[in-house]
């Protein structure tokens, strides 16, 4: 099994943990809107997954809470695998995901949870070969 090191520091941890909370708080606040009321929120262009489905109404709502120009959203290794690539110091997009958990016991029925996913705009994104090409006239500004 693999085992993670958080490499953050504790200042890092403290934002984090504030923009998650900003958010949990963000998504409460709309748990009572109705379907309209969401629509009316989002605007007339929803926001879509990188495979073209459309996000739930509440993660639209939370995307936009963040990111107000977000259209097309998915993970940092998604847009890998279609050739894109987040441009450095992008600043990720928090939205829940549906995870089931599987029953310990014979008995016993599967649960559903969720968590928070960080992913990206396309906006935050390049082409391999443009993302290339951005890395290296950074390096010969760096030595200029």
């Amino acid at each position: 099994m693999k085992t993670f090191t958080d490499r953050r520091t504790e200042a890092q941890k403290q934002a984090a943990a504030a923009k998650l909370q900003a958010i949990i708080a963000f998504s409460q606040s709309i748990k009572g809107m109705s379907e309209e009321n969401m629509l009316a929120a989002i605007g007339e262009i929803p926001v879509l997954r990188f495979d073209g489905e459309v996000l739930s109404l509440r993660n639209q709502m939370i995307a936009r809470h963040q990111n107000p120009a977000c259209m097309q959203l998915a993970g940092f290794k998604q847009w890998q695998s279609v050739g894109r690539q987040v441009l450095q110091g992008a600043k990720a997009i928090i939205i829940c995901a549906a995870t089931v958990h599987k029953a310990k016991t014979e008995g016993e029925a599967d649960g559903i949870g969720f968590r928070s996913v960080s992913v990206f705009d396309i906006s935050q994104t390049l082409p391999f070969a443009e993302a290339d090409a951005l890395k290296v006239q950074r390096k010969e500004l760096a030595y200029a």
